[in-house]
């Protein structure tokens, strides 16, 4: 979609980091706090908040309930971040949403942000259309984001590991506080995080706000049976109870599919109603592009987002357990990602490697070319996207592998398609 509502709101500072809540606040008052018209569960961490996002509203719209999903970044086309029954929103409500957001902003003079612009659209939405419950992925951080002036039935934060470091904080304890931020009086909180100093930062907290902290692991267990190209299916003891199967690929979705699920066990059982069939049909349909998705088997095609080391070292360990010979690499790495310690896990398992860059704060190229040269001999920079899809397709071999940036990803993917 390309419009003049879209073009304001890609003009708002992507990169604005306006810390507070003030801003959001006074909006959502001008636009009668639309967020208070629907419950809502809160997901924040540093990896795995969309997908539990995801796994949460397919389960909740298999067990018939109209299910809200705000996420980001989008991959392709912003519409996908406000999506209502895993479907977008049209291009005609976005730009109508678009203009009444706008106004208010205008009429009370708020030096608005683009992801705050962004969130009230989505809380707009989900009131206007009467959804049952809405999924609401924290941005980034959680106590000054512009998501945390809701107050949900759950709040979950899934992990916590090195991330915006300039801005969240440069140790795991700095980065819990800020995820900790959160956590509402009254309100559960789920966490798969198992790390002894966070779980104390996450304890202090929900003492502080007289609510109760629990361990995704000691409500579900999770144990693995097969896996393949195609689906993994596992195990689960707890708060849900069969034999599942989903389509979304690699062992640490495991540890957010029992994250979903014990958020899920959560909530009132009088006013929900999930039943173990709802669970087996919500994690078989699920889809969440970008992420370990098989774009093509024969050459194998994966695409994955991974935006940061421990998603690198996720990514890794999954190409350990399937079969494939070495082949291509089309790479990209945004600015703040650690690239000394990427590269070398990474870039060994290919033969050839082709550096390029997505739109949203890249690293150059160039500067990656003498570290990834230490480890792979063939390798050359493209900086177009379309001309990099093109020759990693036409020298992929057995197996391309397209990774480093999310926002990449979905350049890519828009051009693979028009190819294979």
């Amino acid at each position: 979609m390309s419009s003049p509502e879209l073009d304001y709101l890609y003009s708002l500072d992507h990169g604005a980091m306006k810390l507070g809540l003030e801003r959001m606040r006074t909006l959502m008052e001008a636009l009668n706090y639309p967020y208070r018209k629907f419950p809502s569960i809160h997901v924040a961490g540093t990896n795995g908040k969309g997908s539990t996002c995801a796994f949460l509203s397919s389960i909740l719209q298999h067990a018939g309930y109209k299910v809200g999903l705000n996420t980001s970044p989008h991959l392709v086309n912003f519409n996908e971040r406000i999506q209502i029954n895993a479907t977008p929103i049209n291009n005609e409500d976005l730009a109508q949403l678009i203009q009444e957001v706008r106004q208010k902003v205008e009429e009370e003079k708020i030096d608005i942000t683009y992801f705050e612009f962004a969130t009230a659209l989505a809380f707009l939405h989900f009131a206007r259309q009467q959804v049952d419950i809405a999924i609401i992925e924290v941005g980034m951080g959680g106590r000054m984001d512009a998501t945390n002036v809701i107050r949900p039935l759950v709040s979950i934060i899934t992990n916590i590991d090195l991330e915006h470091t300039k801005i969240l904080g440069d140790t795991k304890a700095k980065i819990a506080q800020e995820k900790a931020g959160i956590i509402k009086e009254d309100v559960p909180v789920v966490t798969a995080e198992k790390d002894p100093s966070v779980l104390a930062v996450f304890t202090d907290r929900c003492k502080e706000r007289g609510t109760i902290l629990y361990e995704a692991h000691s409500r579900v267990t999770i144990e693995p049976l097969s896996s393949s190209l195609e689906s993994q299916t596992f195990k689960v003891t707890g708060s849900f109870t069969g034999t599942f199967a989903t389509k979304i690929l690699g062992s640490h979705q495991q540890q957010n599919i029992a994250t979903a699920l014990a958020a899920l066990s959560l909530l009132p059982r009088k006013e929900w109603d999930i039943t173990t069939k709802a669970v087996e049909e919500g994690l078989k349909h699920v889809r969440w592009p970008g992420r370990l998705e098989i774009i093509s088997k024969n050459p194998l095609i994966i695409v994955d987002g991974a935006h940061n080391l421990a998603c690198v070292k996720e990514l890794v360990k999954y190409l350990k357990t399937i079969k494939y010979n070495k082949g291509t690499l089309l790479l990209a790495l945004s600015d703040d990602q650690e690239k000394e310690a990427i590269l070398p896990l990474l870039v060994p398992h290919f033969q050839h490697v082709i550096i390029t860059q997505g739109s949203h704060r890249p690293r150059n190229p160039q500067e990656l070319l003498p570290l990834i040269q230490k480890h792979c001999k063939d390798v050359e920079v493209e900086s177009n996207i379309q001309q990099a899809v093109h020759k990693a397709l036409s020298k992929q071999g057995d197996f391309l592998l397209i990774t480093g940036s999310l926002y990449m990803i979905g350049e890519a993917m828009v051009e693979m398609r028009k190819k294979i």
